[in-house]
């Protein structure tokens, strides 16, 4: 028996698209629940590191790649109560500035002091922040009197960016008093 021929049309594209996006988002949850459990089954089968009896307030930590270095001083911008201060090329603030503008804003309406040691310094960072025109010949970023980030030369690659963390307030009070911020 013959039949007439099918027609086929091709499916809207916002159908499509919608379609699409529900597949992806599936897997990408499928994918985030995934990690969560293997996280959880990590926690469970490694323990924590015994802690040293040295002083335990004083850390120190490599970052390695601009990524996780700005993913530190966003924690310490977020985190700092009294004063943060930044001191990096004009380049260089202009990009911390554009990466944490955000966080830099809710610090400051908190009521924590915004300094920035720069030869010259972009409007937006002069809006939110006390300028200090001077040269500096290192990149560093000062969070209360508790931890500091000392980075690489800005001639530096991004990815192969180089910061030590402290977190020594010792060592922060005294660069402080040297940048003469004390």
């Amino acid at each position: 028996q013959q039949g007439r021929p099918v027609k086929y049309s091709g499916l809207p594209i916002h159908d499509a698209v919608k379609t699409l996006k529900k597949l992806r988002e599936n897997d990408l949850s499928k994918e985030l629940t995934k990690i969560d459990e293997i996280g959880k089954e990590l926690v469970a089968k490694i323990k924590p590191p015994q802690q040293r009896e040295q002083n335990a307030d004083e850390k120190v930590w490599t970052l390695k790649g601009r990524e996780s270095i700005y993913t530190k001083i966003g924690g310490m911008i977020a985190s700092a109560k009294k004063e943060i201060i930044f001191s990096s090329t004009p380049e260089g603030i202009k990009s911390k500035f554009k990466a944490h503008l955000a966080e830099i804003e809710k610090a400051r309406d908190l009521g924590v002091k915004i300094h920035v040691i720069s030869p010259v310094v972009e409007a937006e960072a002069a809006k939110l922040a006390n300028v200090v025109n001077k040269s500096i010949p290192s990149r560093m970023v000062l969070a209360d009197d508790q931890a500091l980030i000392f980075l690489t030369d800005h001639k530096t690659k991004t990815e192969d960016e180089v910061g030590v963390w402290m977190h020594s307030p010792h060592f922060v009070q005294t660069i402080k008093q040297t940048l003469g911020k004390q």
